[in-house]
């Protein structure tokens, strides 16, 4: 019996981005950002991430981990949006070599980003 397909259990799309130009200064590394491909589907693996008493209640902490298709385009310091599923709204940068077990999936660890990503442009037929 063949394997299921990863895409069946995705609860998530992540827009991944990646730095085009590094700035380094006395103590000080400024990236800018452009987007790698459109959106790609995800499932995170929320047992990897406990949460932690924080400034205001618990907060998520530690190695956030999310599998997707094989192909997916991803490197190590890439940035993670999470654009839709429970996470939405949350950044991660890629914090390892993204794995890919068998050739099945690519398995992501990431931890927290705190950075500013670019936004999006505005559409001029929305004035």
């Amino acid at each position: 019996m063949p394997r299921p397909a990863i895409s069946g259990l995705f609860d998530s799309t992540i827009q991944i981005w990646r730095a085009t130009t590094s700035t380094t200064g006395p103590a000080i590394e400024k990236r800018e950002y452009a987007k790698v491909v459109a959106p790609v589907g995800a499932v995170v693996n929320r047992s990897r991430t406990p949460n932690t008493p924080g400034d205001a209640g618990l907060q998520r902490s530690g190695i956030i981990r999310w599998y997707g298709r094989p192909t997916t385009d991803v490197q190590e310091r890439d940035v993670c949006e999470v654009l839709t599923g429970p996470d939405a709204g949350a950044k991660w940068e890629v914090n390892e070599k993204p794995a890919h077990p068998r050739g099945h999936h690519v398995q992501v660890d990431c931890v927290e980003f705190n950075g500013v990503l670019p936004q999006p442009e505005p559409n001029p037929s929305d004035a």
